[in-house]
């Protein structure tokens, strides 16, 4: 059997800042439509964070030790929406970072 530990985010502002590295997450679904921050804009923030912090371990202005003894991060999202729309499709064909 298999199980799963489930964290809720009310907005992608609040999403954003639960994914920061250092985070225990396996995984995130995100919702395209959520208030505050939409999960396009949220998506791009967290790829973003990951990003600079994988540039500064690959520089060495870091170590893997200050971020979890990770060496890479990337945090798979998987994004849904209960409305399918124009910027949705339009979207999927975008690569971010």
């Amino acid at each position: 059997m298999y199980e799963a530990i489930v964290t809720y985010a009310d907005s992608g502002k609040a999403a954003l800042e639960k994914l920061k590295p250092t985070h225990n997450f396996d995984a995130c679904f995100m919702d395209l439509q959520m208030p505050k921050m939409e999960g396009f804009e949220a998506t791009w923030k967290i790829r973003s964070l990951e990003h600079e912090v994988n540039e500064r371990i690959g520089s060495g202005e870091a170590t893997i030790e200050m971020f979890a003894n990770v060496a890479y991060w990337h945090t798979p999202i998987l994004a849904m929406t209960a409305n399918v729309c124009r910027r949705t499709t339009v979207f999927s064909s975008c690569t971010i970072l």
